[in-house]
């Protein structure tokens, strides 16, 4: 099972469609919807069960790293295999701005939750100008 934080937003429901379409040729593979709270552990223990991926997405705010990093342990406790994060571009522990800073936490924290042999795609989107 794959869990899409952020499923109600534009890149998450996106994903979620993308999901759907790929698996409506395969056996039947139904949509579930679990509530989970970022700033509430508890109720993303429950949102984990079953799941084998995570595709955490979260918006930039001054909480994020926390926020996300509950995330990432919850994902660990329930033994996912595979975490997915999508990250803005230029993310970094070097990055002087702070919100690419905070990417980077956020990257380092997948990155040390997955060195016992799971596994992390991290993806940093480009910026396109005019």
């Amino acid at each position: 099972m794959i869990l899409v934080t952020g499923a109600t937003g534009n890149i998450g429901s996106y994903l979620v469609n993308v999901l759907v379409a790929k698996a409506a040729g395969m056996q039947a593979w139904g949509v579930e919807i679990v509530v989970g709270s970022f700033d509430r552990p508890e109720t993303l223990d429950a949102a984990m069960r079953g799941v084998e991926r995570v595709f955490l997405f979260f918006p930039s705010a001054p909480d994020q790293v926390a926020l996300q990093s509950n995330v990432v342990a919850a994902a660990k406790r329930a033994g996912v295999r595979r975490i997915v994060k999508l990250f803005g571009a230029g993310a970094g522990l070097e990055n002087p701005g702070v919100f690419a800073r905070w990417h980077g936490e956020i990257e380092a924290h997948i990155c040390s939750a997955c060195a016992d042999g799971r596994r992390a795609s991290l993806a940093h989107r480009a910026v396109i100008g005019r």
